[in-house]
């Protein structure tokens, strides 16, 4: 009876990696990738303020950077949907521009006659050097929410799953398919 009572979840430690896990570099890289994500959360809490979203996943991002950056670089080692779900929200890209473009001030906050964007200028320091991003984001298109995932996204519609009809996007459709 004591023996089954201190075999208890909370009595054990959490199992330590295999040392072959441990990478550095991407260690940074996501520390960068954090830091950004920092940044858009900022701008995405303005825009929650200004009740332009009421969450995240009410949001769509453009990061737009330097062509050639080392932010861009690492940037791009993340799918579009990878960003997505590292800023937690419905839709993200990247998009590079001239240094030059980024160096212009940025409009500021528009309010376009279907949807809302704020634009933030920052910078995102790499190996010690300051790089430009411009963050720009937009309410997400009123399309129906994923039941599976919560973002908006235009491919979600109502599937057939386990005798309901639910609005599923296409990547948890193709998910949930597999799985049956």
């Amino acid at each position: 009876e004591e023996e089954r009572v201190n075999d208890v979840v909370f009595h054990h430690e959490w199992p330590l990696p295999p040392g072959e896990w441990k990478n550095g570099a991407l260690a940074d890289d996501f520390g960068i990738m954090l830091d950004v994500r920092g940044k858009v959360n900022a701008v995405l809490e303005r825009m929650r303020r200004e009740q332009m979203i009421g969450s995240g996943v009410d949001a769509t991002l453009v990061l737009r950077m330097p062509r050639g950056s080392p932010i861009g670089a690492i940037a791009s080692a993340f799918g579009d949907d990878e960003l997505a779900d590292l800023f937690v929200v419905s839709e993200a890209r990247i998009a590079f521009d001239s240094p030059r473009a980024l160096e212009s001030p940025c409009a500021g906050s528009g309010r376009g006659a279907t949807s809302e964007t704020v634009i933030a200028d920052d910078e995102v320091a790499v190996d010690g050097l300051a790089f430009p991003i411009r963050i720009e984001a937009r309410a997400a298109p009123a399309t129906a929410r994923c039941d599976r995932c919560w973002k908006r996204r235009e491919t979600t519609a109502p599937v057939l799953w386990e005798g309901s009809s639910v609005p599923l996007c296409a990547r948890c459709s193709s998910v949930l398919e597999s799985l049956q």
